[in-house]
Order: C-alpha cells, then structure tokens, then sequence
C-alpha cells in the first residue's frame, strides 16, 4: 500500500510538472505571438522626426511628397515644409514680397483644385493665407490674405478642406471643441475669385469617443465621393497619452449640402498617436501626428474596409 501511494503521488507529481510545462510553453508562444503581432501594428507608423517643432498639423499632396503645416508661433520656426519621396523635410520660406507675412498657429491645409500648386493655410483664429508655392526653389508667394466667416474667439480652428462639387467650390472648416463644449462644423460656398466664403451653415458635432482631453476636429478630409472625414483626438497635453479617432462624418449632396451620418461611431482608432493631419487620396488614407514632446509620424492605410 505504502508503495502504491508513492507510485500514485510520483504520477500526480509527473503529471503536474507536464501540464505546468505547457502551460508554461503556451503561454510564452502565445506572448510571443501577441508581440510579433502589437510591433508589426506599431511599426505601421513611421516615425517622421522627433522635432517639436516640425510636427504636423495639416497636409496636401505636392510635388513627389507632402506639403504640411506647422502649428509654431514665433517668426524664426519653420511654418510651412514641403516632406519629399525620401521622408526628408524642407523648409518652405516666403518670396521676397511676402517675406513680412508670419502666420500664427497654422492649423489647417487644403490644396485647391484645379489650380496647380496653390494651397489655403489656416490659423486657428481662422485667418487664412492662400499661397502659390514654386515646386523648384521652394518658395511661397502670397495671393491673398481672408478671414473665414462666423468665427468667434471662443473657436479654435484645426480643420479645413475645399472640395469641387458639381462645378461650384465648397469649404468646410470646423472648431476643436472641449470636454465642456461641442465643436462647430461650418460649410459654405468658396469664390476662387474673390476669396469669399457664402451661404454658411452651421453644424453642432460632439463625437462619442474619446471621453476625455476631447477635440472633436482635429482635421477634416473629403473623399472622392464626397464623403466627410474627420479626426477626433484625445490630447492631454505634451507627453499624453494621445488617442485618435477617425470618423466617417457624413457626405455632401450633389448641391453641395452637407448630410451627418447618424449615428455617429468611429472607423479606427490609433493609441499613442494624435492625428492632426488627414488625407484621403485614390482610397487610401493618409495620416500625420503633432505628438507634441514625442514629435511626428505617418500613416498611410487603406480606406475600403472602412467605409
């Protein structure tokens, strides 16, 4: 009998010390696993500079790159820089005659259509600078400078897109907002004449994520089928930790009336990015990040799951 029971507690023993060993094993598969997969998802990112000062928040298509906007606020940084094929940033500087021209917190970019390398740059007060930028020397001349309408000292602008639909220019600009305020999405007609904004209407948006440090607007694109796209970050400041959400928005009639999808919900989400800068090009879609402290970085995915 005594020989029986210790025959019996070795087996247990055994039998303990495989099931401990495979759970053991398994569990470091499968972290192995969840690893491969976290860094592949992370390494979709690219990493754009670790400057402060070049981080990003609006862009267009330009030349064999990106031009992009910087939210600096001081004469001696870089406002505006053109990003080419290699990932490499070049200053973008003002010609001669517009060398007395200093933005303040560039929010926004949108480029217009049908006019070749010209570009609107917002501020956040919604002062705007339509600009033509020389492809070769990289130099920038002012056309115009214009204020878009019913815009308030309590807005603060992040998002701005100019579309052609039925042959008649369209704007939309909208409000960060707060967690105690709702942002404000404007539409209008755009003049690529005179540089006026008309027939205004006014949209009150509060996405449901994120829940806190919320800015409902922090960028805004219009897709080839005039879908309305925008980014929703949490930014608690500096060093984070930053959350974005895109958003399909709604989509403009062929009268150029804006229809808000209901509900809203959100596509994608991105931890540790603060997405400012938003593009949707030949059903792919383009990000760039003000991630303050920790700098800037891209994105590009595919939209078609997403829609």
């Amino acid at each position: 009998m005594k020989y029986l029971f210790l025959y019996y507690h070795n087996l247990t023993e055994f039998v303990r010390g495989i099931n401990t060993y495979n759970l053991v094993k398994n569990k470091i598969i499968l972290s192995f696993i969840l690893s491969c997969c976290f860094s592949y998802a992370d390494n979709q990112w690219l990493t754009l500079t670790k400057n402060q000062e070049l981080t990003i928040s609006g862009m267009a298509t330009f030349k064999n790159g990106y031009i992009v906007v910087h939210d600096n606020k001081t004469p001696d940084q870089p406002y505006v820089s053109y990003i080419d094929d290699k990932y490499n940033f070049k200053k973008i500087n003002w010609d001669r005659k517009s060398k007395n021209v200093f933005p303040f917190d560039l929010e926004g970019l949108t480029r217009i259509p049908l006019y070749l390398n010209q570009f609107i740059l917002m501020e956040s007060s919604g002062k705007c600078f339509r600009v033509k930028v020389d492809p070769e020397n990289l130099k920038m001349s002012l056309v115009e400078a214009f204020r878009l309408p019913f815009v308030t000292k309590e807005h603060n602008l992040e998002g701005i897109e100019l579309q052609l639909i039925s042959g008649v220019y369209f704007i939309v600009y909208g409000d960060r907002g707060s967690d105690n305020r709702p942002s404000t999405l404007f539409t209008g007609k755009y003049n690529v004449e005179t540089n006026k904004v008309s027939d205004v209407s006014s949209f009150i948006i509060s996405f449901p994520k994120p829940k806190t440090n919320k800015r409902n607007i922090a960028d805004l694109a219009i897709d080839k089928s005039n879908n309305l796209w925008a980014a929703a970050t949490s930014d608690p400041g500096d060093i984070g930790p930053f959350q974005t959400f895109i958003y399909k928005v709604g989509s403009f009639s062929n009268s150029g009336d804006l229809i808000i999808k209901k509900p809203l919900f959100p596509k994608l989400f991105f931890k540790g990015q603060k997405v400012e800068a938003l593009m949707v090009s030949d059903n792919l879609l383009y990000m760039m990040t003000d991630n303050e402290s920790f700098g800037a970085s891209f994105l590009r995915s595919s939209n078609s799951d997403i829609r």
